[in-house]
Parts: structure tokens; sequence; C-alpha cells
């Protein structure tokens, strides 16, 4: 299988984000105090959970199970966690293990969605809960769109350098297709202001989304900055600032209950 997006990119950039998370810690938390909540709305306790992704833990602390492992691509993080270091699609669990696994923001990047929703419905107890966040639907237009005039200007081509996202209508038959049961999903949208490129691109850094393409693009160079942001200013308002949309995506899902 080829692999979109690059293993050991995916992991420096995470380590990278260790370091920086603070600034992009609020998305994430809310992100994590909804899928918390939903839990608790369900009025269901759970024994042993898996956070998936887990960043610094904060989901963990979150999930109402009385034993939570954390797992995660980036070395650091999985410190900070005291957890295991792992690619998500690449779980180092056996059948049947947990009756939760909740992640925020983990599972955009991995190479093989479909599989790794099947190793997670199997690594899921009958009956067991899957819930998670992920970005998608069309994001970050105003950079996509920055990025591409520039390139067409200064090379007269372009490159990928954004990443592919899931589109929230196909969700449903993924989880489908993956066996889980009783799959919900819904989209929450996200307007957020940016003063310049360089704020957006600070806050990617910060959560380690800066491009993990296995193909790689030519190196962001000095004009290329210069030019991008130069787009990324013609599309601000009054005030300067330019509007990003984005969306969460929420799944729920259940593994059948045998």
């Amino acid at each position: 299988m080829i692999e979109i997006f690059s293993r050991s990119c995916r992991r420096l950039r995470r380590d990278r984000s260790a370091t920086r998370f603070a600034r992009v810690a609020d998305l994430f938390v809310h992100a994590a105090d909804e899928l918390a909540g939903r839990l608790a709305e369900s009025g269901r306790a759970f024994d042993r959970a898996l956070d998936l992704g887990c960043r610094d833990g904060r989901l963990g602390r979150r999930l109402p199970a009385e034993t939570v492992i954390a797992l995660d691509c980036g070395y650091r993080f999985a410190l900070i966690a005291r957890g295991a270091q792992a690619d998500e699609d690449r779980l180092p669990f056996g059948d049947a293990v947990f009756d939760l696994i909740a992640s925020v923001g983990a599972l955009h990047t991995v190479n093989d969605l479909p599989g790794a929703l099947i190793q997670l419905r199997r690594a899921l107890r009958p009956g067991g809960r899957f819930v998670a966040v992920l970005p998608g639907g069309e994001e970050l237009t105003p950079l996509r769109r920055a990025l591409f005039e520039a390139e067409e200007l200064l090379f007269g081509g372009v490159h990928a350098r954004t990443h592919p996202m899931l589109d929230p209508r196909e969700a449903p038959s993924l989880l489908q297709r993956a066996g889980f049961a009783n799959p919900v999903v819904d989209v929450e949208p996200l307007r957020l202001r940016y003063r310049d490129l360089f704020a957006l691109i600070a806050d990617l850094r910060a959560g380690g989304e800066t491009n993990v393409l296995t193909d790689r693009a030519p190196r962001f160079t000095r004009a290329l900055a210069a030019a991008s942001a130069a787009r990324f200013a013609d599309l601000g308002d009054e005030d300067g600032r330019v509007t990003v949309e984005a969306s969460l995506i929420y799944l729920t899902a259940d593994a059948p209950a045998g």
C-alpha cells in the first residue's frame, strides 16, 4: 500500500508539538470536554479505556474509566502522558482489550483509516464504545488558496502542501464497513480569525499539523512565504484579519454486542 503520510514526519511533528502545545491546547480541551460530556450523558461506566493520540493526556484525565492507557505516535507526548509510543494504525494490543477507545485529532493523518478503524473495533470488547474527533471537510481554504496562488506565481505550478480531509458524509459508511454498529456522526463548524499567515502556521506547528505528506513539496522558502503571506493578507476583512473556517467531526459507534 502506498503511504500518503510519512510516519517519520508524523512522529517528528508530534515531538516538536510537545514543546508548543499550550498555544492550541484550548481547542484540544474543547473537543475533549465535548467527548467527555457525551460519554457522561450516556450514563455508562467504563473499566478500561484507550486514549488514542493522547498528546499530554488531557483527554484521558476526562474519561469516565477506571483505567486509562495512553498512546501517541510521538515519543515526547507518550512520555508526558506516561503511555506507550506507537502509530495509531499499528496498535500494540490484542483483541477485546478495551471497553472504551477515545481519540481527539489523531486519526486524520493515518495512512489507512479504514484499516485503523477495523483494528480499533477489534481492540474493543463486545458492546464497547468508540468516540473520536477529527478535523474534516473543506479545511483551511484561505491557506490553501494563498499557497496555490503564490506557487503558481513563483513556479508556474503547484504542489500538495495541505492534507486531504475526511468528508463527514462518508464517515457513517466507513464505520459500518469497519464492523461498528450504531454509528453517529455530527459536525461542529469553527470560525477562527488570524492577523496574518504566520499566526496560522504557528498554530498548525503547535498542534503538529504541518505537512506530513510522503510526497514532499519543495521547501517553504522565504520567497514563497512572503508571496503566500501577501495573498493571505488580501483575504482580510476591514479589521485586517482573515477568517478561517474549519470543522470538527465527532464520531460515535459501538462494537457489536456479540
